[in-house]
């Protein structure tokens, strides 16, 4: 009869133990509820296998105890403490329980479809299938070894498989039993374990414990090798004594010692754990721990003590936490049901490290200085921190970004969430918010099972960032100018000074030879010179050499304003420098853009020289800056430009003003048009992107940069710069003060 399910009586301490019990295997024929008469037949099998011993069974009496073995068997068969199967000889599955499947990761049906050799890790199968060899060729009765599996989601599985030949009356074996222990989680404590001992290797090298044995009575004591290196002593160099032990404590600690001693004998409740310094035969002092434990007789008296002493480290607080680790992995293994109490513990103890972690994250989030958000996949925000710059005010916990950010910005967000979302990867850009500020925001996402369910948006103030990144570009430029400027002055001078030097020599030899040609007219009247009559030649000549001379001089100031436009600056603002031909400078190298602008420009300056304390290229430029951006106001060439600059009533200051007759600024736009990256040239105001700058230039040198304006009304800016004392002095050499 072909045995469609069979029932072992086997502990499943006899498949991990290699004990030899007695084992009874009752043919059924449609488990779980089998017939008598199934039952009855399988009575000579049964004695077969218990080696012949006579056993007296009665019909119905052993009827109800193999069904009571039945259940029993049955419960042990689904419990769910490990994976039990019976498998064929072509290594196949007959049956298993829920347990397996769940290990291996397969559905019933699909572990039907499949066998073990299919899902044995390849580099296990060969060592496996000559012990499966052995087993099916009646040379063992099984085998129990550690393998992989690979389970269907791909990953390994690590197990201990325990596998038994079930034999039939005739010896051959009918189909084998295996058990399969989870032991996955000890193999990543182990691989954890075997990392952490790596980086312990050299902290184990420096950790020293040393075991001792007290007899108390003979008052001799017994060290270890290790005792003795950690007192730096050999053996002939002790007497083996406790008082010979006291004279190597420290002597400010002896009390200590003797105390802790005096307590342990007298009191058996009372541990013997102290710690103190001890001086070696080197004379180096070492702090170490000891632990003892007192062994008495009968009557309660003191006759032995042991214990051991370790210089204290964290080595050994690392390796006791270990050995724990790998004890309680060991037990998982013998006792499920503690285990799963201990699993429970130590997730009763990760949730509360989460909490914590949590509680930390929370912290440095709302301590960051950043703006931090998270935002679910329909762009809901979940969290938010505390830091809540002025500028976000609507973005709020529950809040969709489209509601709360401009739909320009959003846009930008929108493209970038849906990006991190797809590809799991984190994105950065930087965004332009209300015209006056750079911000970067940094977008990760936050992964759960193989998919983001957030993103983590970061927004970061870059406006210094930037405004630092514009200045150095705009010295960069300056830099090239500069090498642009000398080059064109070189290659410009040198034709205008030969210009000028033959308009020099033609106006002399014009001078003398006038007269000649004059007497010449007045003796032979008149005549052409050039085609030109001699009476007009007398008077263009002096005025066409009069024009190249002032052309020479002209294209020499052009060039000198080139060269002082391109000269490198060295940011010092220690110089004593005229404000007045700071201001005349300034003019002449717009004089281009004032033509082209305008007709009406005016420029009012007092005859004495200014002296104030600065640079005078920082300042130069600020004053373009601020002509500049009024020529730029202007909506037509009929409007004004007025420069000027005086004292003011004080006489501590110099004010200088630029006023224009352009578009105005209007007032709610007036306070951030020195803010970074602000700029109202969309609205046709009168104020540039330099405003930044130019503030920056003028706040270094003391100064106050202020404007006035209305729409329709044109604008008004004033700076004001303290003026240098004319006793205070700028050399760093007191002697030529």
């Amino acid at each position: 009869m072909k045995p469609s399910y069979r029932i072992f009586l086997l502990s499943l301490i006899t498949v991990s133990c290699p004990v030899m019990v007695a084992v009874a295997a009752v043919s059924l024929s449609d488990y779980p509820n089998p017939a008598p008469t199934a039952i009855l037949s399988s009575l000579t099998a049964i004695v077969a296998i218990l080696g012949g011993a006579s056993i007296i069974l009665v019909g119905q009496p052993l009827v109800r105890e193999i069904a009571i073995i039945q259940e029993r068997f049955r419960k042990y068969y689904d419990v769910g403490l490990v994976g039990i199967a019976d498998t064929s000889l072509e290594t196949g599955w007959l049956r298993f329980n829920n347990r397996l499947c769940e290990m291996l990761g397969y559905s019933p049906d699909e572990l039907r479809s499949t066998n073990w050799v299919r899902l044995t890790h390849p580099a296990d199968l060969d060592e496996e299938l000559q012990e499966f060899r052995r087993a099916l060729s009646g040379e063992t009765d099984g085998y129990s070894r550690e393998k992989r599996f690979i389970r269907k989601d791909g990953e390994i599985f690590h197990a201990i498989t325990a596998l038994r030949c079930v034999r039939g009356a005739d010896g051959k074996v009918d189909y084998f039993i295996t058990f399969l222990f989870d032991i996955t989680p000890r193999i990543k404590a182990e691989a954890a374990l075997i990392k952490s001992q790596k980086g312990l290797a050299r902290a184990q090298e420096l950790a020293h414990l040393g075991s001792w044995d007290w007899d108390i009575p003979a008052n001799v004591i017994t060290w270890s090798d290790e005792t003795y290196r950690i007192f730096s002593m050999k053996p002939q160099e002790f007497e083996a004594t406790y008082e010979a032990f006291l004279q190597s404590v420290h002597p400010d600690d002896r009390r200590v010692e003797r105390m802790a001693m005096s307590r342990a004998l007298s009191d058996p409740q009372v541990n013997y754990s102290v710690e103190y310094r001890v001086v070696r035969s080197d004379k180096t002092v070492r702090y170490v721990h000891l632990l003892g434990e007192i062994i008495r007789d009968d009557g309660g008296e003191p006759k032995r003590m042991e214990g051991f002493i370790q210089d204290i480290t964290d080595y050994k607080r690392i390796e006791s936490q270990l050995r724990m680790l790998n004890e309680e992995l060991e037990q998982r293994v013998q006792e499920r049901t503690v285990d799963l109490e201990k699993a429970n513990e130590t997730l009763r103890t990760e949730i509360k490290e989460r909490i914590e972690v949590e509680e930390m994250l929370r912290t440095l989030f709302d301590n960051s200085p950043d703006h931090i958000l998270t935002v679910d996949p329909q762009g809901v925000v979940q969290f938010l921190n505390s830091h809540q710059p002025d500028r976000f005010p609507s973005i709020r916990v529950g809040t969709h970004l489209r509601d709360a950010l401009p739909t320009d910005v959003f846009n930008q967000f929108h493209t970038r969430l849906q990006q991190v979302f797809d590809t799991l990867s984190a994105t950065r850009l930087q965004i332009l918010w209300d015209n006056d500020s750079w911000w970067e925001v940094r977008m990760a996402p936050i992964q759960r099972e193989d998919r983001a369910h957030a993103v983590m948006m970061v927004f970061t103030d870059i406006t210094e960032n930037r405004t630092l990144q514009a200045q150095a570009i705009r010295n960069a430029r300056l830099a090239s100018l500069g090498v642009l400027a000398a080059s064109v002055a070189h290659e410009i001078n040198n034709p205008n000074n030969a210009i000028g030097f033959s308009s020099s020599s033609l106006g002399h030899f014009w001078q003398e030879t006038a007269p000649i040609l004059e007497n010449y007219r007045l003796e032979h009247g008149t005549y052409e010179l050039g085609g030109m009559p001699i009476d007009e030649a007398l008077e263009v000549v002096p005025r066409l050499v009069s024009g190249i001379d002032k052309h020479v001089s002209r294209i020499k100031k052009i060039v000198e304003n080139l060269k002082h436009m391109g000269r490198q600056d060295e940011g010092k603002l220690e110089e004593e420098v005229d404000l007045h031909d700071i201001l005349r400078s300034a003019v002449s190298i717009l004089n281009a853009q004032i033509r082209k602008h305008t007709d009406r420009f005016e420029f009012h300056s007092e005859g004495l020289p200014v002296r104030v304390r600065g640079n005078a290229q920082q300042l130069e430029q600020v004053f373009i800056n601020l002509i500049q951006n009024s020529l730029q106001a202007l909506p037509d060439r009929n409007r004004k430009v007025v420069v000027s600059s005086g004292i003011d009533a004080t006489g501590e200051s110099v004010l200088v003003t630029v006023a224009d007759q352009g578009n105005g600024i209007p007032q709610e736009l007036l306070d951030r048009i020195t803010t970074p990256f602000f700029t109202t040239k969309d609205s046709s105001g009168g104020m540039g992107l330099g405003l930044s700058i130019t503030d920056t230039i003028v706040k270094n040198h003391k100064g106050q940069l202020s404007f006035q304006s209305s729409p329709e009304q044109g604008t008004l800016a004033t700076v004001q710069l303290p003026i240098l004392s004319s006793g205070e002095c700028l050399s760093q050499e007191p002697d030529r003060c």
